[in-house]
């Protein structure tokens, strides 16, 4: 089941959406901003603000590059309370997308799923 939210709750606009299974949680986060997104020091600025509010109290494991199309930003694999997750946060024009892949489960394989889903995210272009 999808659970469908906005995220006024948390003072910024947009949309986000949650798909619970019993070992895992996959999010997506679309956050519209009133300034556009522009500049790799614009992209850095997101990424920054995301670390301080978002993972401040996650021990962050690995971080790297990330980009799906125009947008770019950062991949984090985080671990909180002895479980892993995998976080794309990304950066274009006036939206932020992130990606959650939340691991509930100690179990390789669950971790291996969550890990494939994440990472086969792509935007559809109607070109």
């Amino acid at each position: 089941m999808v659970q469908k939210e906005t995220l006024k709750e948390s003072g910024k606009n947009g949309r986000g959406y949650m798909w619970e299974f019993s070992d895992a949680i996959i999010a997506v986060g679309v956050e519209t901003r009133p300034k556009a997104v522009k500049t790799d020091a614009d992209i850095a600025a997101v990424i920054t603000a995301y670390k301080a509010e978002a993972l401040k109290e996650d021990k962050i494991l690995s971080e790297t590059n990330a980009s799906i199309g125009e947008y770019q930003g950062r991949s984090f694999v985080v671990e909180k309370d002895g479980n892993k997750s995998l976080i794309i946060v990304m950066a274009w024009e006036k939206f932020v997308v992130t990606l959650v892949g939340a691991n509930l489960s100690k179990s390789p394989e669950i971790q291996k799923l969550v890990l494939e889903a994440i990472q086969s995210f792509e935007f559809v272009n109607d070109k």
